[in-house]
């Protein structure tokens, strides 16, 4: 999977925020999961918890996702090699990723 690149958005946040955690499917993500940005290599669940200076703590979830689905192609009717014989051809196409929002 192509990487992805989480940020945890705080710019109308009413607090000064003082610190993250992401958490990849119910789990803390260490080391490297304290930062306001986390890059994301594998399919799952993803939340940013954010503390502000004054204690309070707020979240938000996302929905990684990987397209595993292969792409087809045509090249249009197979050519013979030689005589009564026929060349069958496939593509096959690199995973791509996408993130859906979380409720």
């Amino acid at each position: 999977m192509a990487s992805v690149e989480l940020t945890a958005d705080t710019a109308a946040s009413p607090c000064t925020v003082t610190g993250y955690q992401w958490y990849k499917d119910g789990v803390a993500v260490s080391p490297g999961g304290t930062g306001s940005t986390y890059t994301v290599t594998a399919p799952g669940s993803y939340k940013v918890e954010v503390e502000c200076a004054n204690g309070c703590k707020g979240d938000d979830t996302v929905i990684v996702t990987q397209d595993i689905t292969p792409p087809t192609a045509d090249a249009g009717d197979d050519k013979g090699i030689c005589s009564n014989a026929t060349a069958g051809v496939g593509i096959w196409g690199s995973p791509t990723a996408s993130v859906i929002p979380g409720t």
